[in-house]
C-alpha cells in the first residue's frame, strides 16, 4: 500500500489516541495536561463525524482542529494537529506532532509539514506557530531547519496546594517589606485595559510573530470564545493595579475543567514587581477560600517582572518551551 498522508478517519481515532499517549509518556510535561488533552481527543472521537463536519466547514477553528495522518502500509504511524488562534484569520498553532519510535529519522514529521503547507490558500498569505519543549531537540532542530524562527520563550510555573500557605505568607511579607502601599490603588480593570497593558507589554518583534498574543481576554468575545468559557474554562477572578493613575498591572485567574486546575495570565509592565507581588498575594488570599488545585502561570521571557516575582514566590518549573514562527505567503513564490 505504500505511504500517504491524509486527514483522518473514524477507524484512526484508536491510533491516533496511542500515539498522542506515546509522545506524551516521552516529555515532562504534567499528569493534569496529559489527561486533559487525552480527555479532548477522546471527544474528538466521540463526535467523530460532527467533528469533522465543522472541521469541514471551518467553524469554531480555535477549538476544533485540523488532523493529519501519516499511513504506512496501512498502518498510521504519525500523526499531525493543527488549530487556529485568535479565530478564522489568526495564526495557525500547531497542537502535537508524535510519531512512531519505530519510524523516526524517516522525515515522517518533516513530510506532514510540508504537505500541510502546501495545501494551504495559495491566494493568502499564512502565519504558522509551534511550541516545543526544550527537551525536545530533534524536534526544535526540525522547526529551525524547516524555515522557523525563534521568537520567545515560555515558562509554565506551577504551585501545588500543599504550600499555598506558606506561599501567603511569604508574598505577605514580602508585600509589607517592598512595597509602598500607599502609591498602589487596586481595581477591576476592564477587558479592554487588560488587552491595552498586554499590547504595552508584548515587544513589538513578537507583535509582528504572534500577534493574536495580544487577544486572550482583550478581543469581543466569538462563538468559540463562548463554547471554550462554558465546556473548558470559567472565570473565577480578575484585578488589576494602578500607580500614578496608571494600569501597570493585571492578572486573570480561570478555572479549567477538564485539567483540573486554576490558570493564571498575569501581566505587568517592566520594573514593575512591586505591582506583580500585590496581585500574586491578592490571588493566593482568593484561592485560600476555594476548593484547594494546582496553579499553573504560563509567562515568556520578556515578562521580566512577572518571571522574577515567580522565581522568588515558591512556584516552580513545569516545563519550558521554545516558541517558533514561519510566515507563508504562496504569491511570492509564484
Amino acid at each position: 500500500m505504500g505511504e500517504r498522508i491524509r486527514e483522518i478517519c473514524y477507524r484512526d481515532m484508536k491510533r491516533y489516541l496511542e500515539l498522542l499517549q506515546l509522545g506524551y509518556s516521552e516529555g515532562p510535561a504534567a499528569v493534569d495536561t496529559v489527561d486533559a488533552l487525552l480527555q479532548s481527543a477522546r471527544l474528538y472521537g466521540r463526535f467523530f463525524y460532527l467533528w469533522k463536519c465543522m472541521s469541514f466547514l471551518h467553524l469554531f477553528p480555535t477549538i476544533i482542529p485540523q488532523i493529519l495522518v501519516f499511513e504506512k502500509e496501512g498502518v498510521v504511524v504519525g500523526v499531525r494537529s493543527v488549530r487556529r488562534r485568535g479565530g478564522h484569520r489568526g495564526p495557525f498553532l500547531v497542537i502535537h506532532i508524535s510519531v512512531d519510535p519505530a519510524f523516526r529519522r524517516q522525515n515522517i514529521a518533516r513530510r506532514m509539514r510540508s504537505y500541510f503547507e502546501q495545501n494551504l490558500d495559495p491566494d493568502t498569505s499564512h502565519s504558522i506557530l509551534h511550541k516545543v519543549l526544550e527537551t525536545n531537540t530533534p524536534q526544535m532542530n526540525s522547526s529551525e531547519g524547516g524555515g522557523y524562527h525563534l521568537y520567545a520563550r515560555e515558562t509554565t510555573f506551577f504551585l501545588s496546594p500543599d504550600v499555598w500557605s506558606q506561599t501567603v505568607r511569604v508574598l505577605g511579607k514580602k508585600v509589607d517589606a517592598s512595597v509602598s502601599l500607599e502609591s498602589i490603588i487596586s481595581c477591576k480593570p476592564k477587558w479592554r485595559e487588560i488587552k491595552n497593558l498586554k499590547v504595552r507589554e508584548i515587544p513589538s518583534e513578537m507583535k509582528r510573530c504572534d500577534p493574536q498574543s495580544v487577544f486572550p481576554f482583550g478581543r469581543p468575545p466569538g462563538i468559540s470564545n463562548i463554547l471554550t468559557n462554558i465546556f473548558l474554562t470559567r472565570p473565577e477572578w480578575k484585578g488589576g493595579i494602578i500607580i500614578n493613575g496608571e494600569l501597570v498591572g493585571s492578572a486573570v485567574l480561570l478555572y479549567h475543567r477538564l485539567q483540573r486546575t486554576y490558570e493564571l495570565d498575569i501581566s505587568a509592565l517592566p520594573e514593575h514587581n512591586d505591582a506583580v507581588y500585590v496581585l500574586l498575594l491578592q490571588v493566593m488570599n482568593h484561592l485560600s477560600e476555594r476548593a484547594k488545585a494546582p496553579v499553573n502561570v504560563i509567562v515568556c521571557d520578556y515578562q521580566t517582572s512577572v518571571v522574577e516575582v515567580l522565581k522568588n514566590s515558591d512556584f516552580a518549573v513545569k516545563e519550558k518551551k521554545r516558541l517558533y514562527y514561519k510566515k507563508i505567503d504562496p504569491r511570492l513564490s509564484n
